[in-house]
């Protein structure tokens, strides 16, 4: 399974002249989706996940990144979990690790806003290298032989 691709803009990669081009070319396509747009956030976040949304669509704006309306429940869903580990936080800076003689549940709480907020990012991240992957230039002109592919094409054709 090799590396997620990243894009040519936030990569410290030196590429080729040749890379670079490829790279520009599978990511032109990213920018046909419909962007999403920042200027209607979801109303159900609260003041720190609206923040969150103002502070991704700074970081969207600024590096041009294909985020899409097709990631907002995910961008939705990351703000509130960010809204939520730092509330977990700020309760957890107030009281004692421990209650008696047990870790504070809300441990639990910010341990799991972290695990979630680590898995949409990652989605998110996985959201533009699939689109990469399925709609890749290098991929629609391959020209490898490739059996069962011709299989299915023929399959189609027939249907």
């Amino acid at each position: 399974m090799g590396r997620k691709n990243t894009l040519v803009g936030v990569t410290t990669k030196h590429y080729t002249k040749e890379e670079l081009e490829k790279k520009l070319e599978q990511e032109e396509i990213l920018y046909t989706f419909e962007p999403l747009n920042f200027k209607k956030y979801p109303k159900n976040l609260d003041k720190l996940a609206r923040n969150e949304w103002k502070r991704l669509a700074t970081i969207v704006d600024s590096r041009n990144l294909p985020i899409s309306e097709l990631d907002r429940a995910i961008v939705t869903n990351y703000c509130m979990y960010v809204s939520i580990s730092e509330r977990a936080r700020e309760q957890l800076n107030q009281e004692p690790l421990t209650i008696d003689g047990r870790q504070n549940p809300i441990i639990n709480v910010l341990n799991g806003a972290n695990k979630e907020l680590k898995s949409l990012a990652s989605q998110l991240g996985l959201t533009i290298d699939s689109r990469m992957r399925i709609k890749s230039p290098t991929q629609e002109n391959d020209n490898t032989d490739d059996p069962f592919g011709d299989m299915l094409k023929q399959a189609d054709n027939n249907a």
